[in-house]
């Protein structure tokens, strides 16, 4: 079958749409759905249900996700507006870029960078190759953070008042390069040799202490600042 796409009509009940060459764009679903193409473009405004999108090649373009979001392609970029209750958004091949979550969300690229742009809840973030950067809400106290990237820099902007337990690690063959700082002051830093690798790591507790955030690069910086990365872009309700 030839390549085809959805219409962008909203949709008053759950969808389930299979196709092995095809895009699919709906403005609105109102339930749950369930998206799967072997090659095209996913687009969704919104679903007030659970959301469930794999693609085997294509990027994905989404919306307001009201439920538990799964959204999974093999090649390409990943866009998101929100995700009201959390979930697992994965690239093997593309960059992330999530606007808000206000539920517990893990994020996993093969090789792109990440940015969460408005985070008030618990964060995952892995990638290859890439940077990685989550701003955490403003009204947010304290958050379980973890971060982790293979070559690249990883940045946590938070507030002034953010409170955490703090253990960041980078790896690098360039010890006087790639370095930790923190705008918020409590942490201690080592440095250890190992091979031809310089090892240095940061503990302590920000602003009294927290949740734990654990933070990792190789071969890249690793800051934590208090500088806001841009404007609120949604608030829950």
């Amino acid at each position: 079958a030839g390549r085809r796409d959805y219409p962008r009509a909203p949709l008053t009940k759950p969808i389930q749409y299979p196709t092995n060459h095809g895009n699919v764009k709906v403005s609105r679903v109102r339930g749950d759905a369930d998206v799967f193409t072997g090659a095209g473009q996913v687009q969704l405004g919104e679903v007030t249900g659970t959301n469930k999108v794999r693609s085997v090649g294509g990027p994905l373009q989404h919306g307001e996700m009201m439920g538990v979001h799964t959204a999974s392609t093999r090649a390409g970029d990943i866009l998101v507006d929100s995700t009201r209750r959390g979930g697992t958004i994965s690239t093997e091949g593309g960059t992330i870029s999530l606007l808000y979550t206000s539920g517990p969300t893990r994020l996993v690229s093969g090789g792109g960078d990440i940015t969460v742009r408005q985070a008030a809840a618990p964060v995952n973030a892995e990638t290859t190759s890439g940077d990685i950067a989550i701003t955490i809400d403003p009204e947010s106290k304290t958050e379980t953070i973890a971060a982790q990237t293979g070559k690249g820099n990883v940045i946590l902007n938070v507030p002034p008042t953010f409170r955490a337990d703090i253990d960041a690690t980078i790896m690098t063959n360039d010890p006087t390069g790639d370095t930790i700082a923190s705008d918020i002051p409590g942490l201690s830093i080592t440095r250890e040799q190992v091979g031809g690798t310089t090892h240095v790591r940061a503990i302590g507790k920000i602003n009294g202490g927290g949740e734990k955030v654990v933070l990792k690069a190789t071969g890249g910086d690793i800051r934590i600042s208090t500088a806001r990365a841009g404007s609120t872009v949604v608030r829950s309700h």
